[in-house]
């Protein structure tokens, strides 16, 4: 009859009593019967009458194994037989009709474990699938041994492989059926917990999600239509309330993406390579749907799901981060997620699956535009502060990263423009510029732990791959990205000193300058900003300024840059303490001896170099920022480059200035206590200093030198009462008593005594033309109050007689009118 016909859809009702009744009462329908009701059932799909169908095909079920009581054994295997034999034939069609075809195989699973179906070989290649299904057949037909319980497990492997001439619709229907399925297993166990044991619940749904498996796998070459349906019912299943049933969802998602992959991937190499770019499109759209799908589940709202997932990802990325293709950003979106969210107990999970990403072999296949996100999720994790250990680690990682970009510079800008393209450079660049940032952000993290493991990374990282910069790159990253490093971990330190200093109380007998000191250097925090700043400073040096931009110094922007790394040397001697003053100079004297030796070190550089240290010290000096010490320590580093520098012809009087005023800070800083008896250590060590410096002045052109003795004598003369500049001399022989200065015996007696064995050894020039001066300088503090109260003018007038016996004896040689009796006069009024 036609599909409309009056007549049949009227007769088709009163059909199915009679099949009910015996089905009801438990009789044993015969062949015949069973055949009669297989044509009902295909009447009833081909006219349509779904729902008389599905209602039929519930009771068939009921009758073949009861839905109640709960796990309820096998009553009627013909039944069981029959409906596998039903679901095979009609399965092109049945629609709604497999939600009761699923809940009676998934009872019958309980007595079959037909869970254990999928665990069988699958075959790969055409023939062996034919040959495969054949077999099943012949079994299912009652060929096979093992009798019936075998040929409902063998019909049930065949069903899900013959999915594979299934429409997409029909595909999709049967996926709609196991996720209701699912849904009624869980329904069932609410419902009546103490009827329905747990392990029922777990073995029905291992069932369906095992089903759910095979139809994806003899599926695969049409993944876009079942993709949606699988992932959605390995999700619900992840929702269950059972902890084992979720387990079982999530390890199956990974199973899943591990068959997808694979099958992709032979799939696409057994193409012809003009077949490849066409048909590859739809294959990477697979893998990122599938990816896709951690996304979905780690939603869940069980941590233990969350965990499984990571734990998933992360055996996936292992066997196939090399084959992720466009599903990297995917992956990367989820942990850069996870690192946001900052969840404690996810971030040491999710982090190796990062880490697997950035491994030598698998970092290479990444994506150009996707090695942005790779650092940005990176950082992420690194700037969390949930778990340290995983900042620490992420840190590291961006070394590896920008180290990666820096040596692959031209395979990334091939990447960027395509096969036989050319440009990428400047996304290339834009890409290390980027990734130099983020890192240099990390090197300046207020925990010390990241900091410390930040540094070396970056200037590890730089060291190796910056002869990879041209200038512009190399003075771009040491404008942008190292002197704002030297600034943020100089103000970080600055930050700590400054809540140091208001935390001691103004009465706390640590709130002087060595109590505070003492409480600096037993501060951790303090000793962890001082310790970043010394080794970012220390980096600078030997990754990139000794080598690049000292000698791009002489440009416009080389020059710049170098200023700007004088700044960060000046505020480390001014604000960073003992320990940063001292290593720091330290590193940038071996750096300029370096240079020196080879002979690569602009002047400009030589002579900033100076000029910087000596105005930082000048200030640390009067704000009493750093200890006679360490200025001692760092003097003799300082003057430690003289050799180096005479021998390359950079020994300029102006350095040379600096030296001498250096030196004298220490004359100044190490002030003995009122009363004492003779210098300090250091103010001893300071002038014994300056008689050295004296000695080389010898090895300078005459006219030059001249300048360094009048610099030298004056220097000394500036420690002793009066104005050394003023004149007339003989204003001064009567001075007020200067308040608020101090000028102690024993100190005023060795700078004497350095004036008068200095100046005996100068040139007989000098000699002539300063006797005058010095003489008179020395005659205004003789008559200072202060050195008559201290008892100090002894060795002041010896200075006085040595200095005149020495020089004006000379003066004779200038020429000039009253020139040889003028000095004479002075020393008899000033006497």
């Amino acid at each position: 009859p036609e599909p409309n016909s009056t007549v049949s859809l009227r007769l088709l009702p009163m059909l199915w009593p009679p099949f009910k009744t015996a089905l009801d009462a438990d009789i044993p329908l015969p062949t015949e019967a069973l055949r009669a009701l297989g044509v009902f059932l295909d009447a009833s799909t081909y006219l349509k009458q779904v729902r008389l169908r599905d209602a039929s095909l519930s009771d068939i079920a009921n009758a073949a194994v009861p839905s109640a009581p709960p796990n309820a054994p096998i009553r009627s295997l013909p039944l069981c037989r029959f409906l596998i034999q039903t679901s095979l034939r009609l399965s092109p069609s049945l629609g709604s009709g497999w939600v009761p075809l699923l809940l009676f195989l998934q009872r019958l699973s309980l007595s079959l474990d037909l869970a254990s179906v999928s665990q069988q070989a699958r075959p790969s290649d055409k023939k062996a699938y034919a040959d495969w299904t054949q077999s099943l057949r012949r079994k299912v037909a009652g060929g096979g041994e093992g009798g019936e319980l075998e040929e409902l497990r063998c019909g049930v492997a065949l069903l899900w492989s013959e999915t594979k001439s299934m429409s997409d619709g029909a595909l999709c229907d049967l996926l709609e059926g196991m996720s209701f399925a699912t849904k009624e297993s869980f329904r069932a166990e609410l419902e009546g917990s103490e009827h329905h044991p747990l392990d029922d619940t777990v073995k029905s749904v291992s069932f369906l999600v095992a089903s759910t498996l095979d139809i994806a796998h003899f599926n695969m070459h049409r993944s876009s239509v079942w993709l949606e349906g699988v992932v959605k019912h390995l999700r619900l299943v992840a929702e269950s309330s059972n902890t084992e049933v979720r387990d079982l969802g999530v390890k199956s998602l990974s199973g899943l993406v591990s068959d997808s992959f694979a099958e992709a991937h032979h799939g696409l190499i057994a193409l012809k390579p003009s077949d490849r770019e066409v048909k590859g499109a739809p294959l990477r759209e697979t893998k990122r749907r599938l990816l896709s799908a951690y996304g979905l589940m780690y939603d869940s709202d069980f941590k233990d799901a969350k965990l499984g997932v990571l734990q998933s990802l992360k055996a996936t990325l292992k066997a196939l981060a090399a084959e992720l293709d466009d599903g990297y950003p995917i992956v990367l979106e989820l942990l850069k997620r996870i690192a946001d969210e900052g969840d404690a107990d996810m971030l040491p999970h999710a982090f190796p699956c990062l880490d697997q990403l950035c491994e030598q072999d698998v970092i290479r296949k990444v994506p150009a535009h996707a090695l942005t996100l790779l650092s940005g999720c990176c950082t992420n994790f690194a700037k969390q502060e949930s778990d340290p250990t995983v900042s620490q680690k992420a840190a590291q990682t961006m070394g590896v990263i920008i180290e990666y970009v820096l040596l692959n510079k031209k395979a990334i800008a091939h990447d960027f423009s395509g096969e036989g393209g050319e440009g990428g450079e400047e996304e290339v660049e834009g890409i290390w510029v980027s990734l130099l940032e983020t890192i240099g952000s990390l090197a300046t993290e207020k925990r010390h732990q990241v900091r410390e493991t930040a540094i070396p990374s970056l200037f590890g990282a730089l060291e190796r791959g910056g002869e990879t910069f041209g200038d512009a790159g190399i003075l771009h990253t040491a404008r942008d990205v190292l002197l704002p490093v030297l600034q943020r971990l100089q103000t970080g330190l600055a930050s700590e000193l400054s809540l140091l200093l208001q935390s001691l109380a103004p009465t706390s007998p640590s709130h002087g300058t060595r109590g505070g000191r003492r409480l600096e250097a037993t501060n951790p925090q303090i000793e962890g900003w001082r310790a970043s700043l010394t080794e970012a400073f220390r980096g600078c040096l030997k990754a990139l300024f000794t080598v690049r931009v000292l000698g791009l110094s002489g440009q416009r922007e080389g020059e710049e840059v170098f200023r700007g790394f004088l700044g960060a040397f000046s505020n480390c001697l001014l604000g960073g303490g003992d320990k940063v003053a001292l290593s720091v100079t330290l590193s940038m004297k071996d750096a300029v001896c370096e240079r020196l030796v080879e002979k690569k070190l602009p002047s400009s550089v030589w002579t900033g170099m100076w000029e910087a240290t000596d105005a930082a010290v000048a200030e640390a000096c009067t704000r009493r920022t750093i200890s006679p010490q360490a200025l001692w320590d760092l003097v003799k580093t300082v003057s430690s480059t003289m050799p180096p520098a005479r021998k390359a012809g950079l020994l300029q009087p102006t350095i040379v200035v600096c030296l001498i005023r250096l030196v004298d800070r220490l004359v100044t800083a190490g002030s003995p206590e009122h009363g004492a008896s003779g210098p300090t250590k250091f103010q001893t060590a300071a002038l014994n200093e300056l008689r050295s410096i004296a000695g080389s002045f010898g090895s300078i052109s005459e006219g030059d030198e001249e300048c360094l003795w009048q610099a030298y004598l004056y220097v000394l003369l500036s420690h002793l009462p009066g104005d050394v500049t003023h004149h007339p001399w003989s204003c001064q022989l009567d001075p007020p008593l200067q308040e608020g200065r101090v000028f102690h015996r024993g100190l005023v007696r060795a700078i004497s005594e350095a004036v008068s064995s200095s100046f005996s050894q100068a040139p007989e020039g000098v000699r002539a033309k300063e006797a005058e001066g010095v003489v008179g300088v020395l005659l205004v503090a003789l008559c200072s109050p202060q050195l008559r109260e201290g008892g100090a003018w002894g060795p002041v007038a010896e200075a006085v007689v040595k200095v005149a016996c020495s020089g004006f004896p000379l003066i004779r040689q200038l020429g000039g009118g009253d020139s040889e009796a003028r000095p004479w006069n002075m020393l008899t009024m000033g006497l």
